[in-house]
């Protein structure tokens, strides 16, 4: 069992008296099994023992049972294999060590190995994807360190691959009624759409946590399958490289989050 921390909190000792450090909210911590009463405003308040690791040490101490829920997801971690994952388990999953540095940006990587089922780890995909488009990858790992990718870099992942249309399917072009002249994106065009193909789409993220939001940072992700419901409502299940396992949103969540369609359909294999 694990918790995560839903808002921040001090790590207390033993008496309650002292801070040891401040567990930050989304934090994801480990008990000890030790639970007890201490005096808090002169009233007696429950505690329990937790273990969180920052990624460097481990903090042990106490914290108010309040600010602790049970950490649960729906679907299992790790979908893409990674061999040299950074050590803190409270930073993106996506994260690794590459090339002598840890790289932050490998959402469009991770996309693109995740539709091709790729069954070895993601390195071994930049290895084979630096020797087939030298120039691209140099563009994109200046000084070894990645930067964020657009739609030809996925067309130039894609293309290690066999039976992948190039250029792949703009979303953009397929969204676009020639009549209405507008671009319409709705649960059941969606839903259409993901019957051939999967999609990799541009979202924007929670830097934090990688949970999608209206604003905050350009990120990549696989759209696996969309529920229409009712008037303009569904639900989407989607491959997030941030977390590196699938998560599902509202429609209304998903679609805050992409803004315009951008990105690409890539065939089912």
């Amino acid at each position: 069992m694990r918790y995560w921390i839903i808002t921040d909190a001090p790590l207390k000792d033993d008496t309650n008296t002292r801070r040891l450090s401040t567990l930050p909210k989304g934090a994801i911590v480990k008990p000890t099994g030790f639970i007890r009463n201490m005096p808090y405003a002169g009233n007696l308040v429950g505690y329990e023992e937790v273990i969180y690791f920052d990624g460097a040490k481990e903090h042990q101490g106490w914290v108010y049972s309040g600010y602790l829920e049970n950490y649960f997801e729906e679907f299992p971690a790790d979908e893409v294999k990674i061999r040299n994952a950074t050590p803190n388990p409270n930073d993106g999953a996506q994260y690794l060590v590459y090339r002598g540095n840890v790289q932050y940006n490998l959402c469009g990587e991770m996309c693109v190995v995740h539709c091709a089922g790729w069954d070895l780890d993601v390195e071994s995909f930049l290895d084979a994807w630096s020797t087939k488009a030298i120039g691209i990858f140099q563009r994109i790992f200046v000084g070894n360190k990645s930067r964020g990718t657009g739609l030809a870099d996925l067309d130039s992942m894609l293309s290690i691959f066999e039976g992948y249309t190039i250029p792949a399917l703009r979303l953009s072009q397929y969204f676009y009624d020639d009549v209405a002249k507008l671009t319409l994106i709705t649960p059941g065009k969606m839903a259409d759409l993901l019957r051939p193909y999967k999609v990799i789409m541009s979202v924007r993220i929670d830097p934090r946590f990688g949970n999608l939001q209206p604003s905050g940072v350009l990120h990549w992700v696989v759209v696996h399958n969309v529920i229409p419901d009712g008037i303009g409502r569904g639900s989407v299940e989607l491959y997030n490289p941030f977390p590196n396992r699938r998560q599902r949103y509202s429609w209304g969540e998903f679609v805050a989050s992409a803004g315009m369609p951008y990105g690409i359909a890539v065939e089912r294999g």
